[in-house]
């Protein structure tokens, strides 16, 4: 009887030491490898080009949400909308990259009533923007956001019709 009694204490032991074992290769592929804890956001931006009798305005439609679990920090400074407008160059029948116009980039503050970003939350801002007068083909807005030294951008181009 104790040497059934004693099996059975050593196999216990073993099978606590293989859960613990389980649990810490559970706890480092969860946590370590499947970065929980680190920041995730999931920015979008859309626009459009109205024009109104002769009129263009461009309306900008912006959002994030954090789809990690822990909470984001935005920092004002860096976080924004900006435009650019394309120079318009025709020199040959070659397809070319459209280069976006530096001089005339425009920035906007974006998300100025939020200062945090709690796990699953989704935020949103709308825009609406009196355009140049200056004929422009396309334009391309971007979405940054900045948070301590991390930073998440997405952008789109419009074409105007």
């Amino acid at each position: 009887m104790t040497n059934l009694s004693y099996i059975i204490d050593v196999i216990q032991k073993i099978i606590s030491i293989l859960a613990i074992i389980a649990g810490g290769l559970f706890t480092y592929y969860k946590f370590i490898k499947g970065r929980v804890y680190r920041s995730r956001l999931e920015p979008d931006i859309t626009g459009e080009i109205i024009q109104i009798n002769d009129i263009y305005y461009l309306k900008i439609i912006v959002s994030i949400k954090n789809i990690g679990i822990s909470k984001i920090l935005i920092n004002k400074e860096g976080t924004a909308i900006s435009k650019y407008f394309n120079r318009t160059i025709v020199e040959n029948t070659q397809l070319n990259k459209v280069e976006w116009d530096e001089t005339k980039f425009v920035s906007f503050d974006v998300f100025i009533d939020h200062s945090t970003l709690e796990s699953g939350e989704y935020i949103g801002d709308n825009l609406l923007i009196i355009l140049p007068r200056d004929r422009f083909d396309a334009i391309k807005i971007e979405l940054r956001i900045v948070s301590r030294d991390i930073e998440w951008s997405t952008s789109e181009v419009l074409l105007n019709k």
